[in-house]
């Protein structure tokens, strides 16, 4: 594994879900006003950021498309990843999902 590689283990994952449905409850509780800057501060940091993060998302399917020759995950695990790979660079720009944030916020 390269330095750039990171192993992700049933622990962080688990970690990372929890620590989502934290923000998740604290971010419920915030005024109207407060969530949706918040939302769309995150839209803003997604749109800024998407070539990076479906790089890493490529990479991501790389590495499983190995551990499935493996048998180290499973073919339907797998193809849940590249079916998020392929939303992710779906034919709607980055842009017109924060637009679709905005409205319903």
């Amino acid at each position: 594994m390269s330095a750039k590689e990171i192993e992700i283990t049933e622990n962080s994952v688990t970690d990372l879900a929890r620590r989502a449905s934290d923000a998740a409850r604290i971010l419920a509780a915030l005024p109207n006003a407060m969530r949706r800057d918040a939302l769309l501060a995150v839209a803003d940091s997604l749109i800024e950021h998407n070539a990076q993060i479906l790089e890493a998302n490529e990479r991501d399917c790389d590495l499983a498309r190995v551990q499935v020759e493996k048998g180290e995950m499973s073919q339907s695990l797998f193809a849940r990843l590249a079916d998020t790979a392929a939303t992710l660079a779906s034919s709607r720009s980055w842009n017109d999902r924060r637009v679709t944030v905005a409205r319903r916020l």
